[in-house]
């Protein structure tokens, strides 16, 4: 079973071409994943000590994660952006641009571009597993050729196309 290439187990080609884009793709998105906790934390950080004091749900750093998190999911949006007191029109103010810009961000930026890692690299290796399976074909082919008699190709008809391979020397 080691020795076997992708190629060999026939019907299971869409499973192993989701295998191998998952493996391939797996060090960019665990690097993307990192950079973006970097940014998520960032955030995180910014609202429990700039929006803590005016607001319930950034009064801890567990409730800014989960304020933030319900927010990517786009719950609990109106709430969010309602129960924000108006005690400075400043903080007021930095809760929408922090708000917006999070929200635009993450929703809009972040998760597109993880869509975009691994769509680019299903075709990469949608690419190289088919020409793989090409050259296999080809192989079984020629092989296939050598041992049994070869097709005659009827000539076109009036219209040009070709019938099929029924006949034989």
């Amino acid at each position: 079973m080691s020795g076997q290439s992708i190629t060999d187990f026939g019907g299971f080609v869409f499973l192993q071409l989701l295998i191998l884009t998952l493996r391939a793709a797996l060090p960019n998105v665990i690097r993307f994943c990192c950079c973006a906790a970097m940014i998520y934390l960032g955030y995180c950080f910014c609202g429990w000590i700039v929006l803590g004091p005016y607001h319930v749900k950034f009064r801890s750093l567990n409730m800014v994660s989960e304020c933030l998190f319900s927010l990517i999911n786009g719950d609990d949006m109106f709430a969010t952006f309602e129960k924000m007191q108006q005690k400075s029109y400043l903080v007021w103010l930095f809760s929408r641009i922090y708000l917006y810009s999070f929200i635009s961000l993450f929703i809009y930026m972040v998760l597109s571009l993880f869509i975009a890692l691994i769509t680019d690299t299903y075709e990469t290796v949608k690419v190289c597993l088919m020409g793989s399976m090409e050259r296999v074909l080809l192989k079984m082919a020629l092989s296939d050729s050598l041992i049994q008699e070869p097709y005659v190709f009827p000539p076109p008809d009036s219209f040009g196309h070709f019938y099929t391979y029924t006949s034989r020397i």
